[in-house]
């Protein structure tokens, strides 16, 4: 059950391990999350005299605004808090032996194993720790997982079912006829919730969820007008003002919290009451399990008597040939699904690759054993062939039914690289390592500004896409009509962005992949000269009414940093130093920002 306090449940088994000088393990999936749970665990168990170390992987990015985490050594900590990739780059490393001696392993929020992402890493994240360190004990929390006797036999784990609610959870489902009377009734609940005291002296709060984070600020501008305090909070904004709005709802100053269904498992909020403005998760319906993780954010022991959740579909409104009424009852009337991890070939190769980069001296019987258990599109043969194909596996010279990573094979693994992009990294590590990034991994979370999008949509009499790199928009941005019928001012911005991003020759144009990979340049060429997120966010608004908030930037250059070591990993397999010197120079100027 959701609000059940399962975290504690982690901690009792862990910390009397830590205090036997036996290392207590906790995961979770965010890095938001995992920061959380690092300055929590110092502060609690300071006085028991216990070290905490923290593992991400990321955020390495200096930035105002913005949180930089630096990993900390896991040799000396007693808990180490990681997500779940920063735990599995150690083991991919094969440099866990300062993880010797583990007493306890907690893995949150174990039903991401349903994610179709991180779904298969996670299960062979948890498959390889159980191989690696067989005396550890595993505990896995969830509060929504219906095959749960299955996934504990699965990893070997004793299962604990406690399906009591400590809130009781109402549900209820308002008809709305438009958009207008559906914002009225957001605000109303919202008001009237806030004015309600629990009898823990607590006003409930309210969390809105939306499909998108235009509409998180629409609707937040919404309710602002109808007097109340409320806030619109996204994966886009900076950290620091993630973090004051999480102050300011903890502090009972903000209602109400607009967000985005995308982000239900990152938000941590004392809400009494979720609203549904929408049924979707971007273009698609919410599925069961994701639609029970959201309403199971309504209603704290600590805080409330009960939680409330509304669903309000609109009449009329359909998507994929059906209705929002008729999907609202589906879900309501909706028990959680089945967890299946669901591999493609590519998360078979990185599998694979990834047990015999982590196990040491692995047997491909023993592999093949485990490989046959997962439900795969490829056969164990097909998978080892390939990675044989493309250098990254080879056998043991005196075992030949061991198998062992090449310097390559690691570097790949080591990187959570898809085998194309790492072929890709491998055929033109030669080039400029930008231009290599700005190819494989370019920025895509860019939108054309709501100004811009009305009076282009006004000109032509037509819906205009806000999504900068959406074919709808494309062309109706390079169209010459556009150009004829609107203001000057906004004509300049077209043309601007027209001259500096779309001015090649591709026969695609402008479907290429050149307006991706000019703006990924101009974004990293600004980093180089010291600009931080704010100030390019500020000038793609200004020089072309492009919308880019400061945190995709932030996440974005991130990533940039993690392809470049990749790049610089791949290159030193080679014995190509030049590459990798000039990789690492790069990260730090990244890094920095000069």
């Amino acid at each position: 059950a959701t609000a059940s306090g399962k975290t504690l449940v982690g901690e009792l088994a862990g910390i009397p391990k830590a205090m036997n000088h036996k290392k207590f393990i906790y995961l979770t999936p965010l890095v938001a999350l995992a920061n959380q749970k690092y300055r929590d665990f110092k502060k609690q168990y300071k006085d028991l005299g216990l070290k905490v170390a923290i593992k991400v992987g990321s955020n390495r990015i200096k930035a105002k605004n913005e949180l930089t985490i630096a990993n900390k050594s896991a040799k000396n900590a007693d808990i180490i808090v990681a997500t779940y990739e920063g735990l599995d780059f150690m083991l991919r490393s094969s440099r866990y032996d300062e993880l010797k001696n583990i007493g306890c392993v907690v893995i949150d929020e174990i039903h991401m194993l349903d994610e179709q992402e991180r779904g298969p890493r996670l299960n062979g994240l948890v498959n390889r720790l159980l191989r690696i360190f067989p005396d550890a004990q595993l505990i896995g929390l969830s509060a929504t997982v219906k095959n749960s006797r299955q996934i504990a036999s699965n990893f070997k784990m004793k299962l604990v079912e406690y399906d009591q609610r400590p809130v009781p959870l109402e549900r209820h489902l308002i008809f709305t006829k438009n958009e207008y009377e559906k914002n009225s009734l957001l605000a109303k609940l919202s008001k009237k919730e806030f004015n309600t005291l629990s009898s823990k002296g607590y006003h409930g709060q309210t969390i809105i969820f939306t499909n998108s984070r235009r509409k998180t600020h629409s609707i937040t501008q919404q309710i602002q007008k109808r007097g109340l305090t409320a806030a619109a909070y996204h994966a886009g904004l900076s950290y620091s003002k993630k973090v004051k709005i999480e102050k300011d709802f903890a502090n009972q100053k903000i209602s109400t919290v607009v967000t985005t269904a995308a982000l239900a498992a990152g938000v941590d909020f004392p809400a009494a009451q979720v609203l549904f403005e929408t049924l979707r998760m971007g273009n698609k319906w919410l599925t069961n399990n994701d639609f029970s993780q959201m309403l199971g954010r309504a209603g704290r022991p600590t805080y409330h008597d009960r939680g409330k959740v509304f669903l309000l579909p609109e009449l009329s409104k359909e998507y994929d040939n059906e209705s929002e009424e008729e999907m609202a009852i589906k879900l309501l009337d909706s028990d959680v699904d089945d967890i299946n991890v669901e591999y493609s070939e590519l998360d078979s190769y990185e599998q694979v690759l990834a047990d015999i980069s982590s196990i040491r001296n692995a047997d491909i019987r023993n592999l093949e054993s485990n490989y046959k258990k997962l439900e795969t599109p490829l056969m164990f043969e097909e998978v080892v062939n390939l990675l044989y194909d493309r250098k990254l596996i080879t056998q043991h010279n005196n075992k030949p039914s061991v198998l062992l990573p090449t310097k390559y094979g690691r570097a790949v693994s080591m990187s959570f690289l898809e085998i194309p992009k790492a072929e890709y990294i491998k055929k033109h590590i030669n080039q400029d390592p930008l231009r290599i990034v700005e190819s494989i991994e370019p920025f895509d979370s860019a939108y054309v500004s709501n100004r811009l999008v009305t009076r282009v949509a006004k000109a032509l009499k037509t819906n205009v896409s806000t999504r900068l790199f959406a074919d709808s928009t494309r062309t109706i941005l390079t169209s010459g009509e556009v150009l004829a019928k609107i203001d000057a001012q906004y004509a300049d911005k077209l043309l601007a962005m027209q001259i500096d991003f779309m001015d090649c020759k591709c026969k695609e144009r402008p479907f290429c992949c050149c307006l991706e990979r000019n703006i990924s340049h101009k974004i990293i060429k600004r980093r180089l000269y010291g600009w931080g997120p704010n100030r390019i966010s500020k000038e793609f608004m200004s020089l072309y009414d492009i919308h880019i908030y400061p945190g995709d930037i932030f996440t974005w250059l991130d990533q940039v940093i993690r392809t470049l070591e990749a790049i610089s990993r791949i290159a030193h397999a080679f014995n190509n130093k030049k590459v990798s010197d000039n990789c690492n120079r790069l990260i730090k100027k990244i890094e920095q920002g000069k």
